[in-house]
């Protein structure tokens, strides 16, 4: 967990993060949607659209995404909720607005665009359940952890009440 004074740095580094990978995401998809024009032709587009990274958020719909990064900044940064969540969400967020602020009906097709949708659905339905994975693995881990901690109390109360020192009722304490 993020402790002291370096949570509010270690948390804008996660932010930037999400924002770096929502580019790389809304760069792939875009890359694998000129594939569909010409394939020997665009083969390094999604390399080239995936290291442009968040330049994807510099378009037309660039107040609002500095709104919403901005404002997502704020809420990372202060928030005690559920970090990986969100985390999740600020990427898929940040993926859609760069694909949706870089599609252009005038030189998009339709079948590129299609494409590049479906892309960008596929690739966020795997960052979820990445997440997904990582939750449940650190909730497994506490549930271990409880669970040795629970049965090392249960030594400790065992080894009191036998010295006679003090007795636990449950039945007192209601």
């Amino acid at each position: 967990m993020l402790q002291g004074c370096a949570q509010p740095i270690l948390r804008f580094f996660g932010f930037v993060s999400a924002v770096w990978l929502g580019g790389i995401i809304a760069g792939a998809s875009l890359g694998m949607g000129d594939l569909v024009i010409d394939p020997l032709a665009n083969w390094s587009r999604p390399l080239r659209y995936m290291a442009l990274g968040p330049l994807f958020l510099l378009s037309g719909w660039f107040f609002l995404n500095l709104v919403i990064v901005i404002g997502g900044l704020g809420w990372y940064v202060r928030t005690e909720r559920n970090l990986p969540k969100f985390w999740a969400s600020l990427v898929t967020v940040c993926a859609i607005l760069g694909v949706a602020g870089s599609i252009k009906s005038a030189w998009f097709s339709p079948w590129q665009t299609v494409a590049t949708w479906l892309t960008l659905a596929i690739l966020i339905a795997v960052l979820v359940a990445a997440v997904a994975f990582v939750i449940q693995w650190q909730r497994n881990r506490w549930a271990v952890e409880m669970a040795m901690l629970q049965a090392e109390n249960a030594q400790r109360r065992a080894e009191v009440e036998s010295r006679g020192i003090a007795t636990f009722d449950p039945e007192r304490w209601e």
